[in-house]
């Protein structure tokens, strides 16, 4: 009876941990996450190669285990008009039908990657929008086309000839073909029949809408479900009985419902809201299927309708969900999980198993935080109290007592009275137990072993402790105890993180494994033992350790680790079945190793284990009925005789090739494959393909868990070359030739799938073939020849290089000297010109100077300072020659300086019609560079770049800066230059020679000189010209003051600085209120007010001074005042000197007035040829108020000499009747003034008001340009210009007074006889007769 009952308890036991539920996949979803195109899916088929082939909203995914493609409409896929795809299907020929929502039908081969549509035959009404709802294929190979509201078609799609058409104004949701090859089609309510043997229909009404059709021939019925929550049944046509039968299934759904049969004859309903069901194998109950567990974070609704559901050749279920994308589910091998069938919330909270142990009634659980849980199934777990949260090291059953090791000591639990019968709290952290005759061995984490008879366990002082820090025979070589285990020969082995000890009972010692092993184990960390059939087994991290004990000593039978095919070398816990299999856990994985064949099965998440690790020896074998292992969130369990193993050998099929790193994709033209790669039986390279990849899979979608891969490369190497998991081979190197490459793969290590064979073609060079060799032969021959033949001529060359050579010597020479000579007359000029230049400087200083003076010293002065300068540049150039030039560098704003330079060329372009801009985006560019220096190169690039620039072309001189360069382009579209010209424009002396610049004079140094200059600036200059399209020079300039250091003038001051003039020397007059009229007016313009003042302190004593502080108002008071002299800056806001000056010279009104342009520039950009600022002179700022005012005065003598000759030429010089052609602006003026009163002298009205007529000025403006360039006024010019006619009237003719004086415009006598005495001093009758006597 008491057997009985054991017998009972035992078959309840394992119901319960059966988890009995015939139900049981693991469940992985695939959405755009991971790779799909879109979420809603509406169907999914396989290929021959059994790839998937997925329809979505969004066009159609292609997944063959590992990676995705798209087909979606677009130039490559033109024949799909439409990415909503509504249905999918594979004819036996492997070809992908496609039905669209709205784009019709199209057709994929696969094979060649092309894609046709086929509307022309079946849209009939041409409406252009069609919707396909279902296709299949009969037995000849027409493909049955089902649309949403125009029937079915049947197409001979071959031949392109449609061969029937039903049609329905009722959606046909379903076409099948049936095990008989009769075809099943519906339309709304009605189940159509057509026998392909007779051609017939038969027609059937449901009175529900029909959603699917299904055949089955291992029950010989074809299976209709319907629409609608009412109908729960399926129905059923039976081949046998001719007659449509229903069972009752208890599913509804919100619309359709889709069918399917998977291998094992089982029927699967998808609903439209309700889920996915799933029949047992007599069809008595369906049974939902959940997708979406609690504990998943996904949304259960988007799981809920099912639109296709599909079975591939290794079994595995794929649905199609409307918004939760693709759910795979494997059927499950059998692994159980406690964490779903475990109530107990705080138990589920805190889940990490660290040791389990069960017997027939109850089972328990060990934790690392919450102590201890038991109970008579996992639903019905609690916490033992009196243990505590505390974490469990182990658990050890002996003669009905269960001993507990706990982080805080030891425990034992009386089974049959299911309580704590002893408890020790000294911290010993029990890891381990065995009870062997009476005595208990008690392993520690910290102290090592503790050994002692069981009945002084109340007595600690009885325990013998056994630890590394103890000597002789109580010495162990660590104290971390990991096992204790006991073999078949009563030896007592225990497992530590140093190694394996066996205990001496007669010497009451430990033994370390070095005693009794020669070898070396992989690892002394032991996690795990295990002792069967005198073996015994380690759990190591180097992986699985064999031992053998014979004779007192100990080998390594085996080491099973990653080379073997293990997916990690880290064991966790090692157990055994009752067959040939070891069972052990890594931390991710639970592994079957077969000791007979050495294979080895993994199993993973993809097989429903949902530990994410395993904890180091935590497990439990229960009778090899119930294997158990724990993890750090879960626990899984197991009963390895009823594991199904579905011993699939894996598929390879190829999926991508790359050639030099690049994707081949097959298409017309494609010389390396002939058709697409995963049917591509070879491939053919180039030379140039020198490095190519090969990638592959495993075509039954278990997943990257178990499988291995390996290959050869027949005609390179024969053996196979394991892959591990890679599947990708990379291949480099390869000498020309053909290779076979096969690939095979395996799931347990021991069954290999058949290879997977492509022939590689590797073409050789073209320059290696026999013709290659002979080419080269004939070139080798040519050359040899060439060679002999050239020889004479290399001698005669040579000859001709050395007479070269030794004249381009010759050539230098002679330059040197010429330079030596000029450099040493150059230095021999100097000491002259310095004796002329300082006496010359004192006598400008002498005051109370004649201005004719002055004048004569001015000249004098500017030419040697001119002569002066020349020749100091030549010296300059000299010394940049030898690398002696010096700079005078200081801070100083490049964009001011250079826009001033520019200037000075502005009119010089302007005469030549050249466009000329200068542009800048910084109004500061702060650094220290040499002004004088920088001056010559401006100056030279731009007076290059007016020279040879033509009428309409355009200069640019632009100034820009960056972290580190000021940057300054000076680009023309003049005449350019040859690119054999540009690497030798900065050479010395060098000039182009062309018919273009032979008129062009110059030296050929300029350029040279200037590149010096800027190099000395730590800058370079690049040129970059094309012929006849124009030429830029661009210059950077380093700004890194620190390149200057030391070398900084600091005591410069720029010419705007007051501080430059001598403001001392300024006289400051008492103020009186008497106003003396001063001779002499002068217009000062300068927008620095400073300078403005000093200007009008050193001059207001002697001039009447007007004052303008820039070029606009400037030019606006030099036209309504007309002083006698005008002092203008370059550099001003609005107008600028050059400008100003230009405008007021063109001025007929302006045009008499002296100016004198103040500039911050020496006198190089004055001497340059052709270069006219129209100005009568310029003073260099800053300046000496001597200096300045000697000028003033020497230009207003010149204008009193022009007065008194124009006076002179309208009082008594005869009158030319035409104005002469070269006459400067004021000469011609004043004659034809002259001449507008000598013709109108008859007339007795003309007066002021005809000449300001005539002269197109207005009287006030007449009179001052009269006045200042005559000293008359108008009245008085027009007296004179009359008299004058007078006196020739008197002299040759015999006229009488009164006539002459009537003939002149006089009509008083005695006026015109008083005015001519006053002109020319005698009356005029006494005129004619001093005449004569002269």
């Amino acid at each position: 009876m008491g057997r009985a009952i054991l017998i009972i308890n035992f078959l309840l036991s394992l119901t319960i941990f059966a988890q009995e539920n015939d139900i049981n996949y693991v469940i992985d979803f695939i959405t755009t996450k991971q790779g799909l195109s879109h979420n809603y899916v509406s169907s999914i088929v396989s290929d021959d190669l059994n790839i998937k082939w997925i329809g979505t909203e969004n066009g159609i995914t292609k997944f063959n285990g590992y990676d995705y493609e798209y087909i979606k409409p677009s130039d490559e896929y033109k024949g799909l008009l439409n990415e909503n795809i509504e249905t999918l299907f594979v004819d036996k020929d492997s070809n992908l039908w496609i039905g669209t929502k709205s784009g019709g039908l199209s057709f994929l081969d696969i094979k060649n990657n092309t894609i046709k549509n086929y509307n022309y035959l079946i849209d009939l009404a041409q409406e252009g929008v069609l919707r396909i709802t279902s296709i299949s294929q009969d037995d000849e190979g027409n493909i049955w086309v089902g649309t949403w509201k125009d029937g079915v078609f049947v197409m001979d799609f071959k031949n392109d000839v449609l061969v029937k058409h039903f049609p329905f104004n009722q959606q046909v949701y379903s076409i099948a073909k049936d095990f008989n090859n009769n075809m099943w089609f519906c339309s709304g309510y009605n189940l159509h029949f057509y026998n392909s043997t007779d051609k017939k229909i038969t027609n059937f009404n449901l009175h529900f809408g029909i959603t699917d059709i299904l055949p089955d021939a291992s029950r010989n019925k074809v299976w209709i479900s319907t629409s609608g929550i009412i109908d729960t049944k399926l129905y059923g046509f039976n081949y046998d009985t001719q007659s449509i039968e229903s069972i009752e299934t208890g599913v509804i759904s919100n619309f359709s419902k889709k069918l399917s049969l998977d291998k094992y004859h089982r029927i699967w309903i998808g609903t439209w809201g309700k889920g996915v069901y799933r029949s047992n194998e007599d069809l008595s109950k369906f049974s939902k299927i959940d997708l979406v567990s609690s504990s998943l974070d996904r949304i259960s609704g988007n799981y809920n309708t099912i639109l296709s559901i599909h079975h591939d050749k290794n079994n595995v279920t794929w649905l199609a969900t409307a918004n939760g994308g693709v759910v795979k589910l494997l059927e499950g091998n059998g692994f159980k999980n406690a964490d779903k069938l475990i109530n107990n919330p705080e138990l589920k909270g805190y889940l990490n198993c660290t040791t389990i142990y069960k017997d027939i009634q109850n089972i328990f659980l060990g934790t690392l935080f919450k102590g201890v849980y038991h109970g008579k199934g996992f639903s019905s777990l609690s916490q033992i109290k009196q243990i505590g949260n505390t974490k469990v090291n182990a658990l050890y059953e002996h003669d009905k007592k269960l001993y507990i090791g706990a982080q805080n000591g030891f425990y034992i639990y009386d089974l049959n009275l299911e309580k704590i019968v002893f408890s020790s709290k000294r911290n010993f952290k029990v890891t381990a137990f065995l009870v062997d005759k009476d005595t208990l061995y008690l392993g520690t984490q910290q102290l090592g072993i503790a050994v002692f008879p069981l009945e002084t366990i109340h007595d600690e002082d009885s325990y013998v402790f056994y630890s590394e820090d103890e000597k002789d025979k109580q010495k162990i070589e660590s104290n971390r105890i990991t096992s204790i285990q006991k073999d078949d020969d009563d030896n007592i082995w225990v497992s530590t993180y140093n190694g394996l000890h066996l205990f001496d009972k007669n010497t009451k010692s430990f033994i370390h494994q070095s005693t009794l092993l020669q070898e070396k184990l992989p690892s002394v960390i032991i996690n795990s033992m295990a002792i069967k059939d005198g073996f015994l087994w380690l759990a190591t991290p180097s992986g699985l350790i064999k031992l053998n004990y014979k004779n007192n000593q100990l080998t390594i039978d085996n080491v099973v680790s990653k080379k073997d095919g293990l997916n990690s070398d880290f064991i966790c816990a090692v157990t055994f079945d009752d067959q040939s299999n070891v069972w052990l856990s890594t931390h991710t994985e639970i592994v079957k190793y077969n000791v007979i064949n050495k294979s080895i099965i993994s199993y993973g998440d993809i097989n429903g284990i949902k530990s994410t690790s395993f904890n180091n020896n935590s497990f439990y074998n229960y009778n090899h009925d119930l294997l158990f292992f724990g993890g750090i969130d879960n626990l899984t369990f197991f009963n390895p005789s009823k594991l199904k193993d579905f011993n699939t050998i894996p598929e390879i099929i190829f999926t991508n090739l790359r050639v030099n790193n690049e994707l081949i994709q097959y298409g017309p033209g494609n010389s390396i494959l002939d058709k697409n790669f995963n049917y591509a039986d070879k491939i053919k390279l180039t030379y140039k393909d020198g490095f190519f990849s090969t990638r592959f899979v495993a075509n039954d979608f278990l997943g990257k868990l178990n499988i291995k891969y390996r290959y050869s490369l027949e005609g390179y190497q024969d053996q196979w070359i394991d892959l591990q998991n890679r599947n990708e081979i990379n291949f480099a190197g390869l000498s020309p030739g053909n290779y076979t490459l096969k690939v095979e793969a395996s799931r347990d290590n021991q069954n290999w799938s058949a290879p997977k064979s492509i022939d590689i073609i590797l073409l050789g060079s073209p320059w290696k073939s026999p013709l290659a060799i002979l080419i080269y032969s004939l070139i080798l021959l040519a050359i040899i020849w060439y060679f002999i033949r050239s020889n004479k001529y290399k001698l005669m060359l040579k000859n001709n290089l050395e007479i070269a050579r030794i004249d381009k010597e010759k050539e230098i020479e002679l330059t040197e000297a010429k330079l030596n000579f000029f450099t040493n007359i150059s230095h021999e000029f100097r000491t002259p010109l310095t004796l002329i230049i300082s006496p010359l400087k004192e006598l400008l200083e002498t005051e109370n100077l004649s201005p004719k003076m002055s004048k004569n010293l001015n000249y004098i002065d500017r030419n040697t300072n001119r002569l002066l300068n020349l020749i100091n540049q030549l010296l300059d150039f000299r010394k940049a020659d030898h690398g002696l030039l010096k700079l005078n560098v200081s801070q100083g704003n490049f964009v001011r300086f250079a826009k001033e330079v520019h200037l000075y060329f502005k009119e010089a372009a302007k005469a030549k019609h050249i466009k000329y801009k200068f542009k800048t985006s910084k109004e500061e560019i702060l650094f220290p560079f040499d002004r004088n220096k920088m001056e010559i190169v401006l100056c030279n690039i731009l007076s290059n770049a007016v020279k040879y620039t033509n009428s309409g072309d355009k200069i640019v001189m632009k100034i820009d800066s960056d972290s580190k360069y000021c940057i300054i382009s000076i680009k023309d579209t003049g005449i350019g230059m040859n690119p054999s010209d540009q690497n030798k424009i900065f050479d010395r002396f060098f000039q182009i020679k062309s018919a273009k610049t032979a008129r062009l004079i110059g030296s050929g140094i300029g350029l040279s000189f200037s590149k010096k200059i800027i190099e000395l600036h730590y800058g370079n200059i690049t040129v970059n010209s094309e012929l006849n399209v124009g030429t830029e020079f661009i210059i950077k300039l380093s700004m890194n003051p620190k390149l200057y250091e030391g070398e900084i003038n600091e005591d410069f001051i720029t010419t705007d600085n007051i501080k430059g003039y001598n403001t001392n020397e300024i006289s400051r007059p008492i103020e009186n209120l008497s106003i003396e009229a001063k001779e002499h007016s002068v217009l000062i313009i300068d927008d620095n007010l400073e300078i403005l003042s000093y200007l009008k302190d050193i001059l207001s004593d002697t001039y009447s001074v007007i004052e303008a502080d820039n070029g606009d108002l400037g030019f606006e008071k030099a036209s309504t005042e007309i002083p006698d002299l005008i002092i203008s800056d370059v550099m001003m806001p609005g107008k600028d000197g050059i400008t100003l000056c230009k405008e007021l010279k063109s001025q007929i009104t302006t045009s008499h007035i002296p100016i004198i342009l103040l500039t911050a520039r020496t006198s190089t950009v004055f001497e340059i040829e052709g270069l006219k600022t129209g100005a009568d002179d310029y003073v260099t700022k800053p300046f000496n108020s001597k200096v300045i005012k000697a000028r003033i005065s020497s230009l207003l003598e010149n204008r009193e000499k022009l007065r008194a000759h124009l006076l002179n030429k309208v009082r008594f010089e005869p009158t030319a009747n035409e104005i002469e052609s070269d006459a400067d602006t004021e000469n011609a003026f004043i004659h034809k003034a002259i001449l507008l009163v000598e013709n109108n002298l008859h007339n007795p009205n003309f007066g002021i008001e005809n000449m300001v007529d005539e002269l197109n000025m207005s009287q006030s403006t007449l009179y001052r340009k009269i006045k200042s360039l005559t000293g008359l006024s108008l009245t008085a010019f027009i007296r004179s210009v009359r008299l004058k006619k007078a006196a020739h009237l008197i002299l040759a003719s015999d006229l009488n007074l009164n006539q002459i004086a009537y003939e002149v415009g006089f009509n008083d006598y005695k006026y015109f006889k008083t005015s001519f005495k006053k002109q020319f001093n005698c009356l005029p009758s006494k005129y004619k007769d001093l005449i004569n006597s002269k």
